[in-house]
C-alpha cells in the first residue's frame, strides 16, 4: 500500500503540466525518492510529511543571527511573529523551559524550550559542533520519543539557522493525531533521544547525504497541556457533488494551528470532479496551509485519512471551512480540454480579471535592498494561495513564491488585502502571472462549516 502511494506521487509529479522551477522539481523528486527512507511508523501517534503536487505551500523560515543568550523560543518569535504565520506568541506564553544537554560525538545539543498542546509538539534547541558547520548543507537531526520502551513519535529538524560557524539554532515541530481517535494525553511523559544526524547536500541535482548514527542516552521530559485551550470539533460531514466526494472528520483548533482530518475516498481523481477545501477567518482572511500530512487507513481499513495543518486563527473571528469543487485540470492533471493556461501581464496598478478565480489588484510593488514587497487585493477563490493557483514568473522564466504574508486586511468574505514578501526581484524585468484555469471551479457555499460553533 505504501509503495502504491509512493508510485502515485511520482506519477503526479511526472504528469504535472505546471511549469515548475528546476529547484522545485528537484525538491519534489528527492521527496518522492526518499519517502521510504523517511517513513517512520508509530503505533499510537501519526506524524508524516507528504508532498501535495500542485497545491502545497513552501514557507521559508529563517532565524536571524543573535549575539545574546536570550531563550531560543523568544528569538524565533521576535523574528517570525507577524511574518510567515508559522509561530505566534503562544510559544512564549506556554512553552516550558528546559536545560537538558545531550552530548554526542562531535556535537552538543542544548534543549531550550518545549511546547505541547495535544495538537502539536515543538522543541527549540541549540546545536554546537566541534568543527565548523558546512553552511551549504542541511542538517537533519532525527529525534525519537519513547514511552514504555515503545517509539511513539519521531521528528526531524526542518527549521534551522546558523548562529555562527559552530552553532545552529533549531525548531523541530510535529503535528499530532491518533490512528484510533483516542485522545492524546494531557500530560505527556516520554523519553527523548537522538537517533541520527543526516547531512544533506543541498546542491540542486545532487541528492547525496551522510548519515551519522547516534543512539544517545534518553532524557526524560514531562509536558503539561492542561492550561492550553484546544477546541476539538467532530464534523462527520460528507459532501457528494458530480462524482466528487469529501468527508470532513474532525477539526482541532489550538493556539498555534488548525488540524483538519479528512478523507477523499471516491471517484477517480484524474477524471472526476474533486472536492477541495480552504479555511477562511473573518478577521485574518485566508489561512495559510503549513503542512499537508500523510495519513493512514482507519481501523476498519475503509478510509484513507489525511491531515491538513493551517496557521492559527484569530482569537475571536469566525473560522469557516470552505469546500469548493473543481475539475482535475487546474494543476495539469487530467484529460484534454479540462484546463486552460492563461497569462497576464503583472505590474503595479493593474487589476487582473482571473475569471472563475476572482480578481487580483496589484496596488503597490516595493523593490527593496534584500526583498520585494507586494501589496495585493484579492477577491474570490484566488484569495487562497494566490501565488500557487496562479504563478509569478519573470521574463527569464524564473518562478517566484512569497516567503511571508503580512498586514492582512479583511473587507468581507473572500475579499482581502495583504502584503506578500518575496526574495529580491529586479525592477527592470518584466513579470507575468500564469494561471491554469479549470473548466469549473466554484465555492460550495451551502456546505460551508463554522469550526467554532
Amino acid at each position: 500500500m505504501n509503495n502504491d502511494f509512493d508510485k502515485k506521487l511520482r506519477e503526479m509529479a511526472q504528469q504535472s503540466k505546471v511549469k515548475e522551477s528546476e529547484e522545485l522539481r528537484d525538491k519534489i523528486k528527492i521527496t518522492c525518492d526518499n519517502l521510504e527512507h523517511k517513513r517512520r511508523g508509530y503505533k499510537k501517534y501519526l506524524s508524516a510529511a507528504a508532498v501535495f503536487i500542485g497545491a502545497f505551500v513552501v514557507i521559508g523560515v529563517y532565524l536571524p543571527t543573535y549575539a545574546n543568550d536570550t531563550p531560543i523560543v523568544k528569538k524565533v518569535i521576535e523574528f517570525l511573529n507577524g511574518k510567515n504565520n508559522v509561530v505566534n506568541e503562544t510559544y512564549i506564553e506556554n512553552s516550558k523551559e528546559d536545560k537538558s544537554v545531550i552530548k554526542l560525538d562531535g556535537y552538543t545539543i542544548n534543549i531550550e524550550n518545549l511546547y505541547y498542546d495535544r495538537n502539536e509538539l515543538s522543541i527549540f534547541y541549540k546545536v554546537k559542533s566541534e568543527k565548523p558547520f558546512d553552511k551549504s548543507k542541511k542538517y537533519d537531526i532525527a529525534m525519537e520519543l519513547k514511552k514504555d520502551d515503545e517509539i511513539i513519535l519521531q521528528l526531524g529538524s526542518p527549521t534551522f539557522e546558523f548562529l555562527d560557524d559552530y552553532t545552529m539554532m533549531v525548531m523541530a515541530t510535529a503535528t499530532l493525531t491518533t490512528e484510533d481517535s483516542m485522545e492524546l494525553p494531557e500530560i505527556l511523559n516520554v523519553k527523548l533521544s537522538i537517533r541520527d544526524i543526516t547531512i544533506w547536500d543541498n546542491t540542486v541535482g545532487n541528492y547525496s547525504f551522510e548519515m551519522i548514527e547516534v543512539n544517545s542516552d534518553p532524557i526524560e521530559i514531562s509536558l503539561d497541556s492542561r492550561e492550553i485551550e484546544v477546541l476539538t470539533k467532530e464534523l462527520n460531514k460528507e459532501i457528494y457533488i458530480d462524482g466528487g466526494y469529501a468527508k470532513y472528520i474532525k477539526s482541532i483548533i489550538s493556539p498555534t494551528r488548525i488540524n483538519l482530518e479528512l478523507s477523499r475516498m471516491g471517484g477517480d481523481p484524474f477524471t472526476d470532479y474533486i472536492i477541495g477545501e480552504h479555511i477562511w477567518d473573518s478577521k485574518k482572511g485566508a489561512l495559510t496551509e503549513l503542512f499537508n500530512l500523510g495519513g493512514g487507513y482507519d481501523n476498519q481499513g475503509d478510509e484513507y485519512v489525511i491531515v491538513r495543518t493551517f496557521e492559527a486563527p484569530s482569537e475571536d473571528g469566525e473560522v469557516l471551512l470552505v469546500p469548493y469543487i473543481y475539475t482535475s485540470g487546474p494543476y495539469g492533471i487530467g484529460g484534454e480540454g479540462r484546463a486552460t493556461l492563461k497569462e497576464y501581464e503583472f505590474k503595479e496598478g493593474e487589476t487582473l480579471d482571473l475569471g472563475q478565480y476572482g480578481t487580483m489588484e496589484i496596488e503597490k510593488i516595493e523593490y527593496k535592498e534584500n526583498e520585494t514587497i507586494m501589496t495585493i487585493k484579492t477577491t474570490g477563490i484566488i484569495c487562497f494561495e494566490p501565488f500557487i493557483n496562479a504563478q509569478l514568473y519573470d521574463q527569464d522564466n524564473k518562478w517566484y513564491m512569497p516567503t511571508a504574508v503580512m498586514n492582512r486586511e479583511v473587507y468581507g468574505f473572500l475579499d482581502m488585502k495583504a502584503d506578500y514578501v518575496f526574495e529580491k526581484m529586479d525592477s527592470e524585468k518584466e513579470y507575468s502571472l500564469k494561471l491554469m484555469e479549470p473548466s469549473r471551479i466554484e465555492v460550495v457555499e451551502e456546505e460551508i462549516i463554522n469550526l467554532r460553533n
